[in-house]
């Protein structure tokens, strides 16, 4: 739960910073086939498109890596974080929008469409496009100062190095997916 929140969070605050510009997202959380498992390839894709349905230079495409830490123990999300958006830039992006298209064609994503992910599939095909990857560490508040330590962030124009800092983190996301549980079987009850 804590992995599929910090996902969450993390799509959540790059529609904030984008705003009032539209991210399009295909919530990737959802798309899960197992839900103890995380769906393959980089955590979180959104698109950028001002000028859909024409394809521009202006277009953009955020792919970021999410590591998530709400209690006390050996992990090292920040590092982590790096190093799996380092994979991201290498091979896994490209193998991620495959894998989007292929739910695309098998469960009609409502969020997205083939055309959309067609313009960064294919991207000779379009006006060069920009690509941002982020490695995104969400840590609990208690915890952030013990992770700074040692931390060499990634040269700006590799990547981007963002650190969330939520308070009692765990408490935070375990109260989150309660009140959702409870809002799903409130409709459930309606209908």
């Amino acid at each position: 739960m804590a992995g599929d929140f910090g996902e969450i969070l993390t799509a959540l605050f790059h529609a904030a910073s984008e705003h009032p510009g539209v991210v399009l997202d295909p919530k990737k959380w959802r798309l899960k086939q197992d839900r103890t498992k995380p769906a393959p390839g980089s955590d979180v894709v959104q698109m950028i498109l001002p000028q859909w349905p024409a394809a521009s230079a202006d277009d953009r495409i955020i792919c970021a890596e999410v590591k998530t830490k709400s209690t006390s123990g050996t992990s090292t999300p920040i590092a982590s974080a790096i190093a799996d958006s380092e994979k991201d830039s290498s091979r896994r992006f490209v193998k991620t929008l495959n894998w989007l298209k292929e739910r695309a064609i098998d469960t009609g994503l409502s969020t997205i469409s083939i055309e959309q992910l067609d313009r960064f599939i294919h991207p000779v095909d379009h006006p060069e496009a920009t690509r941002e990857f982020r490695a995104v560490a969400v840590i609990c508040a208690s915890l952030v100062a013990d992770e700074l330590i040692g931390v060499v962030p990634p040269p700006p124009s590799e990547r981007a190095l963002i650190v969330i800092s939520v308070p009692d983190l765990k408490e935070t996301y375990e109260r989150v997916f309660d009140a959702a549980l409870l809002t799903a079987e409130d409709v459930e009850d309606v209908a």
